[in-house]
C-alpha cells in the first residue's frame, strides 16, 4: 500500500507577513517527508502585495500550491471549500495563515489515522497571545486520559461528549479522511459568518463512524490577536442580529 499523504489547507486574507512566514516555516520543519505533504494556500480577497509575498515566500517549496480567490464571501468558509475541491491527499488538516504546526504534527496524525482507520481525528493545541489583554474563551483542558498516545472509539461511545467543547469546534487540531468528507458531502456553510467552523465540525462528528484522539500530542500553535472576531467589543445592531442567527443555526444542528 502506498504511503498515505496529507493536505494542509490554509486560507490567507491579508495576513501579517511575519506571522505567515512563521506558518510556512512550521511546514518546512515537518518531519514527515515532503513528498507526502500537499500544502494548499488560498489567497482570499487580498491586496496584491500580500499575494505577491505569498508567492515569493513559497516559490521554492514544491509541495505548495497557491490559488487566488476573489468573491463577495468574507469568511474563511469560501477559500476552505475551494481548497477542498482541489485536494488529492488521503487526509486533510487545517492551518490558519497566522498559526503554526509543531514539527511532529503531520507525521503523528498520519500514522495514527492509518493505524485506526478513523474518519476523523482530534489532536491538541496551545495558544499564544498578542499581549496579556487578550480575552480567551477557549477551554483547552484535555478530557481524555494522557496515559495513551492514541485512542479511538465509535460514534455511539459516551467518549464523544468530551469533544463537544469550543476548542474542539475550531478548525485547528483536527485531521479528516478525504474520502469521508466527499462521501457525506460535508462542506462549510458559506452563509454563516460567525464561528462558521462549528456547523462543519458538528456534521463531521455526526457522520463519523470511528474517531481517533491524540491526547498527548500538541500539534497546533494558535495565535490570538485583537483583530479576531472573538475579540470584538463593539457590535452594530446588524452585526449582532447576524451573530444571533448564526448561533441559532449551530444550536439547532447541535441539538
Amino acid at each position: 500500500m502506498p504511503d498515505s499523504t496529507i493536505a494542509v489547507i490554509t486560507p490567507f486574507h491579508n495576513t501579517d507577513k511575519e506571522l505567515f512566514n512563521s506558518a510556512v516555516s512550521s511546514m518546512e520543519t515537518q518531519i514527515l517527508s515532503k513528498d507526502r505533504i500537499e500544502c494548499i494556500i488560498v489567497v482570499d480577497n487580498s491586496e496584491d502585495e500580500y499575494l505577491e509575498y505569498v508567492r515569493q515566500r513559497t516559490q521554492e517549496l514544491k509541495y505548495v500550491t497557491i490559488y487566488e480567490l476573489n468573491n463577495d464571501k468574507r469568511t474563511a468558509s469560501s477559500p476552505r471549500n475551494y481548497a477542498l475541491e482541489h485536494v488529492n491527499s488521503t487526509y486533510i488538516t487545517f492551518l490558519d495563515s497566522d498559526d503554526m504546526l509543531t514539527p511532529e504534527c503531520l507525521s503523528t496524525i498520519v500514522r495514527g489515522m492509518d493505524e485506526t482507520q478513523a474518519d476523523l481525528g482530534k489532536y491538541r493545541g496551545e495558544r499564544r497571545q498578542e499581549d496579556e489583554s487578550i480575552a480567551s474563551f477557549l477551554d483547552n483542558r484535555v478530557r481524555f486520559s494522557q496515559t495513551k498516545s492514541l485512542i479511538s472509539f465509535r460514534k455511539d461511545s459516551p467518549e464523544i461528549s468530551k469533544l463537544l467543547t469550543m476548542a474542539n469546534m475550531m478548525m485547528s487540531c483536527q485531521v479528516i479522511r478525504t474520502v469521508f468528507l466527499n462521501e457525506h458531502h460535508i462542506r462549510f456553510n458559506e452563509d454563516i459568518r460567525f464561528e462558521e467552523d462549528v456547523v462543519f465540525n458538528l456534521e463531521c462528528l455526526n457522520n463519523a463512524s470511528l474517531i481517533a484522539v491524540f491526547p498527548q500530542m500538541i500539534g497546533d500553535i494558535y495565535y490570538m490577536h485583537h483583530g479576531s472576531t472573538m475579540q470584538e467589543t463593539t457590535l452594530s445592531d446588524e452585526r449582532l442580529l447576524r451573530i444571533c442567527h448564526d448561533i441559532s443555526t449551530q444550536l439547532e444542528l447541535g441539538l
